[in-house]
């Protein structure tokens, strides 16, 4: 049984014992196959035998991939590709098995997204593609397309689903109107509108077969042009999601097209303008609004299913409570002194809170929130406390940056808590509120105003601490005991104290780069499980310890 694959004309042949047999062209098929080759041999390109292409049909239809047995990679003029792109896309459309193929790598890619983001690192990242391809390294399609140029990666998209799939990960493999979308529970296709006219639309012909075929939900990027695409008839059944600029004030989607939606990104005063009963929104599930307006704040609060909220606003406003803020619709969230998540509908539901806003300083109900996982903070300057987060009995992760929180609150309480960071809160100054956390395993600290991290070692599963450039944070000693403490960097900081952490029994890496008040290093060789202490930008010659450490001391000193 011998297989080869010619990459020039993108056909995967497979000699065929006699019994088995190919099944008959129809005479559409044989009237476009003898179209195709009056045209290669127009542009002088090498002809595909009527065995090749029936054979490739045939392949498609029983499911073989024919990426997986690729031998050679060769350039191919831009006709050839736009052509055998042309060919495939139509042997797709007569494959009878070709949905099934579609809908294993579909799945596949949707298991490993969904797996990926209880990882709140990947979660939050704006380089989804590249981790989730990271986590199908080893599948020999993934290692091929990385490093496959571009013309050999359309080319093999038009013959194998899994190979169109992954490509699209790799968005500057394939042109940038179409690319998938990876959201906070599932996978989208996302179509992005440059501009309007002609030229647009002939672009979204040579897609708009693939995104009709495979089936995945579509998502629509762009400004006011994209408003256009939602009323098209081939895109209207499997469109789930929408974001538009801020430059959109204005958003006339369809009322059967908004109740079918799944994501929604828009600005305040566009969401504002839905002129739907927001509570037949049932399959929105996620949510966000920059520049919030207060009229558009009201009437997310009748959402009923949303799992991941983020609003972002800037401008200030009259508070929630002022009857005329429901008559403005200028009004903006930044004046808000209170958001009370006892007024969302979907409270229950909601799993993921972002907040960004500089005039907020009061958020309550968390109590209602029996599903919230995850809460972002960012630039809440007038947000002084988070004790209200005690009430939130599943929180998992909690994020602040560049906020004037003070008081942690009660945080210890939450049951669930694993991860904790404090970016740039120069009003934190004490960690002393995760005291005895039951799950906390992270806590990352940096450029903020802590100084005092007593309690700590009191965390059964606290296992990494970073509290780096934290200019006042002098004393490490608090940790001392802390039973499985994996990782301590204290990078940039003025910390000077090391006593008791040869006593924590799972330490193995501790850095102290730029730590120029460290001079004793000895607490440290006590520690039974120590593999580095990392001082680069310290003067050895200055440094304390014994031979024991030597080995461990990354950079060496200079011999």
């Amino acid at each position: 049984m011998g297989c080869s694959f010619v990459i020039n004309t993108a056909i995967y042949e497979k000699d065929h014992s006699a019994s088995s047999t190919c099944e008959a062209l129809s005479f559409h098929w044989v009237v476009w196959w003898e179209h195709c080759h009056a045209c290669l041999k127009k542009q002088r390109l090498p002809p595909l035998s009527s065995k090749s292409f029936t054979m490739g049909l045939k392949c498609l239809r029983g499911g073989i991939d024919v990426s997986s047995t690729l031998l050679s990679f060769h350039c191919i003029p831009p006709f050839t590709l736009h052509f055998y792109t042309c060919v495939h896309s139509k042997m797709y459309s007569a494959c009878a098995n070709w949905t099934g193929m579609m809908d294993v790598w579909t799945a596949e890619l949707r298991r490993a997204h969904s797996w990926l983001l209880a990882d709140d690192t990947y979660r939050n990242s704006v380089m989804k593609p590249q981790r989730l391809l990271g986590h199908l390294e080893g599948d020999a399609v993934v290692e091929m397309l990385k490093f496959a140029p571009g013309d050999t990666c359309l080319t093999l998209a038009a013959v194998s689903p899994k190979a169109r799939l992954l490509a699209e990960l790799l968005e500057s493999k394939l042109a940038r109107t179409l690319h998938l979308l990876l959201d906070d529970s599932t996978v989208m296709h996302e179509l992005v509108s440059e501009a309007a006219g002609a030229s647009f639309l002939q672009r979204l012909d040579t897609v708009a077969w693939w995104i009709e075929k495979c089936g995945i939900p579509l998502s629509i990027r762009g400004d006011e042009t994209a408003l256009t695409l939602v009323t098209l008839s081939r895109l209207r059944p499997i469109l789930r999601s929408v974001s538009l600029s801020l430059l959109v004030r204005a958003c006339p989607i369809p009322t059967d097209v908004v109740l079918r939606l799944e994501r929604m990104d828009m600005g305040g005063e566009a969401f504002a303008s839905l002129s739907e009963n927001l509570s037949q929104m049932v399959h929105l599930r996620e949510l966000h609004v920059s520049r919030c307006t207060s009229t558009a704040l009201l009437r997310l609060y009748q959402l009923p299913s949303l799992t991941t909220l983020s609003i972002e606003s800037k401008v200030d406003a009259e508070p929630l409570g002022n009857a005329n803020a429901t008559g403005n619709p200028q009004q903006n969230l930044n004046g808000v002194d209170e958001i009370d998540m006892h007024l969302l509908a979907s409270a229950h539901s909601l799993q993921h809170l972002g907040l960004r806003s500089s005039g907020l300083s009061v958020v309550s109900g968390f109590d209602s929130c029996e599903s919230l996982s995850t809460v972002t903070v960012v630039n809440c300057e007038r947000l002084l406390s988070l004790s209200s987060l005690a009430h939130a009995v599943n929180l998992r992760s909690i994020s602040i940056s560049w906020s004037g929180v003070r008081d942690l609150g009660a945080l210890a309480a939450c049951p669930s808590l694993e991860r904790v960071a404090i970016d740039t809160c120069r009003a934190v100054e004490s960690l002393t509120a995760l005291a005895g956390a039951p799950r906390l395993r992270e806590v990352d600290v940096f450029c903020s105003g802590v100084r005092d991290i007593n309690g700590l070692a009191s965390c059964p599963c606290l296992e990494t601490l970073c509290i780096v450039a934290c200019r006042v944070l002098t004393d490490l000693s608090p940790l001392a005991g802390a039973p499985r403490l994996r990782i301590i960097d204290a990078s940039f900081s003025a910390v000077r104290n090391l006593e008791g952490l040869g006593t924590c029994p799972s330490l193995e890496v501790v850095r102290l780069d730029a730590c120029i008040a460290v001079h004793n290093l000895n607490p440290l060789a006590d520690a039974p499980r120590l593999k580095y202490v990392l001082v680069k930008g310290l003067d050895h010659a200055a440094l304390v310890y014994p031979p024991s450490l030597t080995p461990k001391i990354l950079p060496a000193a200079a011999s």
